[in-house]
């Protein structure tokens, strides 16, 4: 359930660029973007907004068409030619009204208009929508979680940070504690529930082999500008945090 109290089509592992002045909009935007299971990476102008689609490469883009910083029109254009070759869905949002709302949509090169005011849990069915049909040539077990996409069948991580994007190398361990954090991200996660989902409780470990573990995988974090992705909770264990890459928009 979203916080509108509708249930939302999901679209997991997906991440979306919202491109929207008013801070308020923007949150409320992206909180329904997370109950549906698609990451949003928030920029409050065109210029962040064109550096984060290079550096994020999102699944998908959220204009506000009639934000004069945000210049809409050109805008879907910018997206198009920083996209690397993928095609990549763009919403906008218009206060035009809702009968002209799809010609000017179709006039900036958009595969979807929303006017203004709108629900945002119907902008969020109508971006999963679009997700969900929208065939990728990235790999479909892949897991995106803040700056950071994982491939477990390639075994492969891309760090999408402030300096472009880069790849991390990670030994085997290093590599499945990652991926049990991206799954979870945000929550605390004991030393003994490591031990018992990532290492399935091998004989002869113990907490210290998840300390090690976790100081490894921060090393490699912090070769990519990363390294405060992973908090000690003192006492408890780890928590992967993206939600503050989030807010500082990496």
């Amino acid at each position: 359930m979203n916080p509108s109290g509708h249930t939302l089509p999901r679209a997991s592992n997906k991440t979306v660029l919202l491109v929207v002045r008013e801070a308020e909009v923007r949150e409320l935007i992206a909180a329904s973007c997370r109950f549906a299971g698609i990451y949003p990476v928030q920029a409050d102008s065109r210029t962040r907004g064109r550096l984060l689609i290079t550096q994020v490469l999102p699944d998908a883009v959220v204009v506000d068409l009639d934000s004069p910083e945000a210049a809409g029109l050109e805008f879907a254009a910018d997206v198009r030619t920083l996209a690397q070759g993928r095609r990549i869905p763009i919403i906008m949002l218009t206060a035009s009204p809702a009968e002209s709302c799809g010609a000017r949509g179709a006039v900036c090169g958009a595969d979807d208009c929303v006017s203004k005011p709108f629900v945002p849990s119907d902008l969020v069915a109508r971006l999963a929508r679009l997700l969900g049909s929208e065939a990728t040539s990235r790999s479909p077990g892949r897991i995106v979680a803040g700056p950071l996409e994982l491939d477990p069948t390639e075994h492969t991580v891309m760090a999408h940070g402030l300096r472009g994007s880069e790849p991390l190398t990670l030994a085997a361990a290093e590599f499945r504690l990652l991926q049990h954090f991206m799954l979870a991200p945000d929550r605390v996660h004991g030393r003994e529930q490591l031990l018992a989902k990532v290492w399935r409780d091998q004989h002869g470990l113990d907490a210290r082999t998840v300390d090690q573990t976790v100081k490894r995988l921060r090393v490699s974090l912090a070769a990519a500008g990363l390294q405060d992705l992973v908090e000690t909770v003192r006492g408890v264990g780890y928590r992967f945090a993206i939600r503050l890459h989030e807010r500082i928009g990496w």
